[in-house]
């Protein structure tokens, strides 16, 4: 009998126990893309010029690619202190369409965290794509 009721609950607990892990990642994703967001809204621009691109992902994230950017973090602006050029990587989904203007050497707007320095983004609004 007591084995019975065990069996019976196992996949009731791993039903709750992928349910409750779905719950957390999305809560996870949307505290991060607010997150990008208000660095996009009020965040220090600058510009960079890319060095390096990789692909991580093996397949697209529907019509965008996943790449890891290497920068060179060239000038920072908004009454920031001027800065010597320094390396940076960044991981950013770049929709297919953006992915002409995101290329070695190419100089493209980012935005930076005021609190977190390393914190850097492409700002691909700025180069008229919409993510």
């Amino acid at each position: 009998m007591i084995v019975a009721l065990v069996m019976g609950s196992l996949p009731l607990a791993f039903t709750l126990f992928v349910v409750i892990g779905i719950l957390r990642a999305s809560k996870r994703n949307a505290i991060e893309t607010e997150r990008k967001r208000a660095l996009l809204r009020s965040g220090t621009r600058g510009r960079a010029r890319i060095k390096q691109i990789r692909q991580l992902a093996s397949r697209p994230h529907g019509r965008a690619l996943e790449l890891e950017l290497s920068l060179e973090i060239l000038a920072t602006q908004e009454n920031a202190a001027p800065i010597a050029p320094f390396a940076h990587s960044v991981v950013a989904v770049v929709p297919s369409v953006a992915v002409g203007s995101v290329q070695p050497n190419a100089v493209v707007p980012i935005r930076c965290s005021a609190t977190r320095p390393p914190e850097v983004l492409i700002d691909l609004p700025a180069l008229g794509f919409v993510e």
